[in-house]
């Protein structure tokens, strides 16, 4: 590490310099950078290679902290609106379902005080929105359309991994399911 450190810096202080502040000797650093790289450090930067590749074909969102989001509403064509209850059990009365019919709303739920009914879908569009929507801007709902069905099709189902499907991507687990 701290010849590395040396070695970054030549061109800024001199190297006998840099040694002698760092506590190692010139002649250790000299031979430090003709020694060969340990099987660990070509390890390292082989899974290093592999890691910058996976990030670079996720379109940047592997390895990147996924804030989370709590959604209530999402756009439907026609200008229908869904409304997902967060404490869906307040939401069940005749009361509350008559308004959501007069206002057009669609509840998503499927009966009353289930909300793990929707739980898959809900968790792939926060997925999504997380990974993909919310890290562009959509001049068009065309563009936008466009751009999702990128998302899915050319990452989500052939690349992207699923803890919950053993770390395989949705085609992978088809395919594994198929031949089983």
């Amino acid at each position: 590490m701290k010849y590395g450190f040396v070695a970054k810096h030549r061109g800024a202080w001199p190297v006998n310099v840099q040694c002698g502040a760092l506590g190692v000797s010139c002649s250790g650093f000299y031979a430090w950078r003709t020694r060969p790289l340990s099987t660990r450090a070509r390890t390292d930067a082989e899974i290093l290679q592999t890691i910058r590749a996976s990030f670079a074909l996720s379109d940047s969102t592997y390895g990147a902290p996924l804030p989370r989001r709590s959604i209530a509403c999402y756009t439907l064509p026609k200008h229908q609106l869904l409304q997902r209850p967060v404490e869906s059990g307040q939401y069940t009365s005749e009361t509350f379902q008559r308004l959501l019919q007069e206002l057009g709303v669609t509840c998503s739920m499927s009966r009353s005080g289930n909300v793990w009914d929707n739980s898959v879908m809900e968790s792939f569009f926060s997925t999504m929105k997380i990974e993909r929507c919310h890290r562009r801007h959509y001049a068009t709902r065309q563009a936008a359309r466009a751009d999702i069905f990128d998302y899915i099709e050319r990452f989500y189902n052939p690349l992207r991994r699923h803890s919950t499907l053993g770390n395989k991507s949705p085609v992978a687990f088809e395919q594994a399911v198929a031949v089983a």
